[in-house]
């Protein structure tokens, strides 16, 4: 039993003992150093508590290939108290010719079942690649002994905690493949696909695969070498080796290609641009882009990169990744979303003012992975133009008033409505407040059909109906004759040659009324 954490029991002596050690009265503290002694030799009188028992019984490897192998191992642990206990930790460690391969701790592994056996597994992995990178002697296809050492850590009353040393030995593999070609035999060799000749397009293809193949490391791959005697290697070079029946395997298989095969290159063209959103601060812009795949298989949409600019200058550019997929022998409506955020292009070029029509010119590359051609990349173009929107400009003329009373009066305000853009606007709909020396006196919404020509004034009478009593001083000065303050607030619809915008009206100045 261990001193630390664990009450120390000490054999109690004649009160002339300790008074010949150290003139020490008998006290509380030897009296219960006395009582923890009784206490533990009636539990050693009527209780006994059984040590643990542990043993490997069983090893597996259910995973074993080129980069890992996965072992688990079983370890029978038995139990003999009428109590459950505790499984601590485990500490394991797996060495090979005294150098270690792996180790580690697994915390709280579980309770072994009172009078009971329980088979714990202790799964591990090792992984190659760590393991010759370490011991550079250690090669692929050898055969390494290894020694498993177990620590069982448990917690037995009174006992306390016992660790269960365990041992195993073993062997395991560091996998290897070696392959040989002799020779390929064509029995039959046909594909369909479109009818384009692809040979310039095919030559690259065995290049791109000889030039792979050549550079391929053994301990990477699978090692591959030729039959035959190192004599007639050296007398017909390079290319009577592995590498060179490989050469001619990939240009028979090219041949082939080139005589019964042909892959369709797709196409793809910008078949239209909308507008769904656009105000005073940014335009979404959709791109449609219609894809078409001559081939009998899927191709996918790898990348697509956009750009676009004005004169030459650059206002937004990006790239959308794996776009989705072309279906084969059909078409797909690809569609690329963009956003100009126009404080940004006017903070970028301070020539380009508000209300301006600017041009546009969006530059499209898809890139697709066409089989046998490889990838592709197909640049689109598509110019046009698109608005940096101004808000229009409104003016309160004067007042006419139609019916007064101070529950009711009914008045038309005469408008001025500047359009300060370089675009028509067709109004719809116009929604405003007015207010007189900071009291609002009333607003409407006016369905109202009317066209606002560019960079022109529109006179536009609309109704407004308020009472008098709420209004306070400013409506009696404007009454009598002399001009008031005011301020307006509100929205129009428009529609534009661009789509339909919401523009916000602000207004304060000073009216008459007539």
């Amino acid at each position: 039993m261990s001193s630390h954490g664990k009450q120390k029991i000490v054999e109690q002596g004649s009160k002339e003992k300790v008074h010949e050690d150290g003139g020490e009265k008998l006290g509380f503290r030897n009296k219960v150093k006395g009582m923890i002694k009784d206490v533990g030799e009636k539990i050693e009188e009527k209780v006994g508590f059984g040590k643990p028992t542990a043993d490997v019984t069983a090893i597996h490897i259910p995973k074993i290939n080129f980069k890992q192998a996965d072992l688990i191992f079983d370890v029978l642990v038995t139990n003999p108290n009428p109590i459950p206990i505790p499984l601590v930790g485990i500490n394991y460690l797996i060495e090979s010719d005294g150098r270690k391969l792996i180790s580690g701790v697994i915390p709280n592994a579980g309770t072994i079942h009172a009078h009971g056996s329980e088979k714990v597994q202790i799964p591990l992995c090792l992984i190659y690649d760590d393991i010759k990178n370490t011991y550079a002697d250690i090669k692929p296809g050898s055969i390494i002994p290894y020694r498993l050492k177990v620590d069982l850590v448990v917690d037995v009353p009174v006992i306390g905690r016992l660790t269960l040393p365990l041992e195993k030995n073993g062997e395991i593999p560091i996998p290897k493949l070696d392959v040989s070609i002799d020779k390929i035999k064509f029995e039959r060799f046909s594909l369909r696909f479109s009818s384009i000749h692809t040979r310039g397009i095919v030559r690259k293809l065995i290049a791109r695969l000889t030039n792979k193949l050549a550079g391929m490391s053994s301990y990477d791959k699978p090692d591959i070498v030729e039959r035959g005697s190192k004599d007639n290697k050296n007398e017909e070079g390079e290319d009577s080796g592995f590498l060179g029946k490989v050469k001619g395997f990939i240009k028979d298989v090219g041949e082939k290609i080139e005589e019964t095969i042909g892959c369709g290159k797709p196409t793809a063209d910008v078949s239209a641009i909308h507008i769904p959103k656009i105000n005073l601060k940014e335009a979404d812009i959709i791109v449609d882009v219609l894809v078409t795949n001559p081939n009998p298989v899927p191709i996918p949409l790898i990348d697509i990169n956009y750009l676009i600019e004005s004169d030459g200058r650059k206002l937004i550019s990006g790239l959308i990744p794996d776009a989705g997929t072309i279906h084969a022998h059909g078409s797909e409506t690809v569609q690329i979303p963009l956003c100009l955020i126009y404080d940004d292009i006017k903070n970028t070029y301070a020539d380009i003012q508000p209300g301006s029509i600017i041009p546009y010119k969006i530059k499209v590359e898809l890139i697709v992975d066409v089989p046998v051609f490889g990838r592709l990349t197909f640049p689109l173009e598509k110019c046009g133009e698109i608005p940096v929107p101004y808000k229009p400009d409104i003016d309160i003329e004067k007042i006419k008033f139609e019916k007064f009373s101070f529950e009711e009066t009914v008045a038309t305000l005469h408008l001025k409505l500047e359009n300060k853009n370089d675009f028509d606007l067709g109004l719809n709909a116009l929604d405003y407040e007015v207010w007189l020396c900071d009291v609002s006196i009333g607003g409407a919404e006016l369905a109202k059909t009317q066209n606002l020509k560019k960079n022109g004034i529109t006179d536009l009478e609309v109704p407004i109906t308020f009472r008098p009593k709420d209004c306070g001083s400013a409506l009696w000065d404007m009454i009598r004759g002399k001009g008031t303050g005011y301020s307006m607030k509100g929205n129009i619809d428009v529609d534009t040659p661009f789509g339909a915008m919401k523009l916000p009206l602000d207004k304060e100045g000073g009216i008459e009324n007539a």
